[in-house]
């Protein structure tokens, strides 16, 4: 028997289009992954993924932030980082 409180998150960072199923199409509730590997093809020069259900992206955005402030803000890359303490 499944617990109904459980939720699944998958790091699917290596697992992006190599399959015919994505993890969500199989019963996870959060995926996250790179944009620096497969579907950022090293064009990306840093960043990831947060994907699944509303409520759930929007608590990893607060843990990855600030509470309250969510996915209002991102990481700065570090040539930007860079050219602000010059």
């Amino acid at each position: 028997m499944q617990n109904p409180n459980c939720k699944v998150m998958v790091d699917n960072c290596y697992g992006e289009f190599v399959e015919t199923s994505e993890p969500p199409m199989v019963g996870a509730d959060l995926i996250a992954g790179s944009l620096i590997k497969n579907p950022g093809g090293t064009i990306a020069p840093c960043g990831g993924y947060v994907a699944g259900k509303k409520d759930l992206v929007a608590a990893a955005a607060a843990r990855l932030s600030a509470p309250g402030l969510g996915v209002e803000f991102g990481s700065a890359p570090g040539h930007v980082m860079r050219a602000m303490f010059q």
